[in-house]
C-alpha cells in the first residue's frame, strides 16, 4: 500500500538542507561535499534536524521528522522523498498490505509476554482462589450465575515459571474472552495494559502453534506473540463439555 502526501509549496532547496545538517553537526563537511541531491534530502530524517534558526511552540525542535521515518519503520515501511524547487514535495509512504493494527490488552505469564485482542476480551476481574471449583479435574468459577471454564496459560503453552508473579498468593487474575455465545477465563500473572499493536504473520516454525495467531513487538525489539482467542475458546469449550458429560456438571 503506498501513501502519498503531496502539497504544492516552494519544494525543498537540498543544498540548503546540505549546509543546515553541517552547521549543525550532523554530518561533516567531506561527508557533504560526496551527498547527492536525493542523499541530502533525506537528511530531514535525521533527529535534531531543522531548518528553522528558532524554535517555536510548534516546530524547530527537529523532533518531527524523524519520528515519522522511526514509526514507519516499525511497521516494516518506508518513506521517500520527491521534491521540485519552486513546485512542491511528496512523501511517499511504502507499507507491507499484510499488516494489521489491533488494539490489544498485553499481559504476562509464568514470565513470558502475550497480548489478547481487545475486541475478545469481555472484562478482567481478580478471583480469590477458594472461589475456584473443579469438574473432573477441569479449574472453573462461577460467574453472574453461570460457570466459567478456566484455561491456565502457563499450563497449556507448557511455560515453567520463572517467579511468582502474584502480589497476594490467594488471588489471580483472570481475562474473560468470549466468542460468540462461549466464554472462558485465562488465568494470567500480570496484567500489563492496553496498547495498539502491529500483527505480522508468523514463520513457518510456529505457524501451526494451537492458541496463537502471530506476533508483534513491543519496542526494544522485544517479540511477542499473539493468542489465537478462537482456538483457546474452542479448548475450554471441549473440556467444559468432556468434564460435564463424564461428572455430570457437578461443581466442586
Amino acid at each position: 500500500m503506498v501513501i502519498e502526501v503531496e502539497d504544492d509549496g516552494r519544494g525543498m532547496d537540498w543544498m540548503r538542507i546540505r549546509d543546515v545538517a553541517v552547521r549543525r553537526g550532523l554530518i561533516n563537511a567531506e561527508e557533504a561535499a560526496s551527498l547527492t541531491p536525493g542523499e541530502a534530502v533525506n537528511l530531514i530524517f535525521q533527529p535534531g534536524f531543522s531548518t528553522r534558526d528558532a524554535a517555536t511552540e510548534l516546530s524547530g525542535r527537529g523532533v518531527g521528522m524523524d519520528i515519522v521515518k522511526t514509526n514507519i519503520a516499525r511497521l516494516s515501511g518506508m518513506i521517500d522523498v520527491n521534491t521540485d524547487l519552486g513546485r512542491g514535495t511528496i512523501f511517499s509512504i511504502t507499507l507491507p498490505v499484510t499488516l494489521a493494527i489491533i488494539q490489544a490488552l498485553v499481559i504476562q505469564s509464568a514470565g513470558h509476554t502475550f497480548c489478547i485482542p481487545l475486541n475478545s476480551v469481555l472484562e478482567s476481574i481478580m478471583v480469590e482462589t477458594r472461589e475456584i471449583g473443579t469438574v473432573e479435574g477441569h479449574e472453573v468459577i462461577t460467574l453472574g450465575g453461570r460457570t466459567l471454564p478456566l484455561l491456565q496459560l502457563s499450563r497449556l503453552f507448557g511455560l515453567k515459571p520463572l517467579h511468582k508473579n502474584y502480589r497476594d498468593p490467594n488471588r489471580l487474575y483472570v481475562v474473560v474472552v468470549g466468542l460468540a455465545q462461549h466464554r472462558v477465563g485465562l488465568v494470567v500473572d500480570e496484567l500489563l495494559g492496553q496498547q495498539d499493536v502491529v500483527i505480522k504473520p508468523l514463520g513457518s516454525a510456529v505457524r501451526n502453534v494451537p492458541g496463537i495467531a502471530g506476533a508483534t513487538e513491543l519496542g526494544a525489539n522485544r517479540t511477542v506473540l499473539l493468542l489465537d482467542v478462537g482456538r483457546l475458546v474452542d479448548e475450554g469449550v471441549r473440556q467444559s463439555d468432556a468434564a460435564y458429560q463424564i461428572g455430570g456438571g457437578h461443581v466442586r
